[in-house]
């Protein structure tokens, strides 16, 4: 078992309710559990060392998921280090396509007007084709 206070919670943690659970998803891995009432009031009450320590089944999943992580590690680092090492990459071609440069949130408090929304050229069926 490790020493006190050597895990943290991700940054990158999001819990939906679901209805008698609750879904949670850690966006830097990628991964998601839908868990119950019961385990959820647990990981909600407890610290992270009394998890570890008294339900270490739960702790592993967390751990292994990336929703607990080691209180050294920072996740905005890492991120911005990967992408600072993909833009110096040249072994592959990253292509953004953009068919519009229009908005289709459509928020109502959106201080565009919908006139001007509809205004936005959009890519032709041509051009699609073609990039594909």
């Amino acid at each position: 078992m490790n020493q006190l206070n050597t895990y943290k919670y991700s940054n990158y943690n999001h819990i939906v309710p679901a209805g008698e659970s609750y879904v949670i998803f850690n966006a830097f891995t990628a991964k998601g559990y839908q868990i119950n009432d019961c385990d959820f009031k647990l990981i909600d009450q407890l610290s992270i060392n009394d998890i570890e320590q008294h339900h270490p089944k739960i702790f592993d999943t967390l751990k292994d998921s990336g929703f607990i992580i080691d209180s050294t590690f920072n996740e905005q680092d890492f991120l911005s280090n990967k992408v600072k090492s993909a833009q110096k990459d040249i072994s592959y071609l990253s292509l953004t396509l953009a068919p519009t440069i229009g908005c289709n949130f459509d928020c109502p408090y959106c201080f565009e007007s919908t006139l001007a929304r509809s205004n936005f050229d959009t890519m032709t069926k041509h051009t699609q084709t073609q990039i594909l």
